[in-house]
């Protein structure tokens, strides 16, 4: 089975909503202000990286996406969606996780992981991509992936400091 850099992109831009959806579920959920402070700041920052991720589909030219076929029932692109919603952030195998959202150590640890989790995701699915098809592309988003993980570091570090 062979994907495009589309229909990627697509899913990652759904993986991204998920998430969102997660935290600010999570974020009403938990009585912590500072936990469901940071929970509603880790959802807004994947509402942003959603954004990153269509940016990055407007990258492409007219004559690439003619290049890559898209099918016109966008059968496929149905298919990553669907995984989507059980990959990385799914609401109902991580809703008991919401129980462990008061320590705030937990909540990094947790976020970073699902990150981790999408990295390595993509970078199986990159594997799928043929270079004719965007594989760069999908190079860019395990990228941005790997950022999200070290912008979840530092903030963790930096509250860690700010918390002694």
């Amino acid at each position: 089975m062979k994907y495009n850099a589309y229909e990627i992109i697509e899913m990652a831009k759904k993986m991204e909503r998920n998430a969102a959806l997660f935290y600010e579920k999570a974020s009403q959920q938990v009585e912590n202000q500072k936990v469901k402070n940071l929970l509603s700041d880790l959802a807004k920052m994947e509402k942003v990286h959603e954004v990153v991720f269509d940016d990055l589909k407007n990258l492409f030219s007219d004559a690439e996406w003619a290049n890559m076929n898209i099918s016109s029932d966008n059968e496929m692109l149905r298919y990553l969606e669907s995984m989507a919603d059980v990959i990385v952030f799914n609401w109902k195998m991580d809703e008991k996780e919401i129980g462990n959202m008061s320590d705030i150590d937990y909540v990094f640890r947790f976020a970073i992981g699902k990150e981790k989790e999408s990295v390595l995701y993509y970078m199986g699915i990159k594997q799928l991509v043929p270079e004719t098809l965007g594989k760069d592309k999908i190079e860019e988003i395990i990228k941005e992936e790997m950022k999200h993980v070290a912008i979840l570091s530092d903030v963790w570090k930096q509250y860690s400091k700010k918390s002694n």
